[in-house]
């Protein structure tokens, strides 16, 4: 008995390369999107991240204006009362 290797024919090893080629260009392509994808993503939660910041920011200001706007209203609200009381003594003195 020969010890024989397979040889795989000229036309069916060249087919193989080929395919194998396209193979490797698809995934590199594959691998090339994704990493786009990701930067992309990467970019867009730096944005997100950074508008968040903006956006506490601006709620804590806003927090901050309807705090003194709710004491003036409320010292307004208290001036205009002890004015009504003053009147109202004043006329009950009468």
């Amino acid at each position: 008995m020969e010890n024989r290797e397979f040889q795989v024919p000229e036309g069916i090893r060249e087919k193989l390369n080929q395919i194998n080629k396209q193979f490797t260009v698809f995934v590199e392509e594959l691998v090339r999107d994704y990493e786009n994808k990701v930067n992309d993503l990467q970019q867009r939660v730096e944005e997100l991240e950074q508008e968040n910041v903006e956006l506490k920011y601006k709620l804590r200001q806003l927090g901050n204006e309807l705090k003194n706007l709710s004491e003036k209203i409320a010292s307004e609200f208290l001036k205009r009362a002890e004015n009504a009381l003053e009147e109202v003594e004043k006329f009950n003195q009468k």
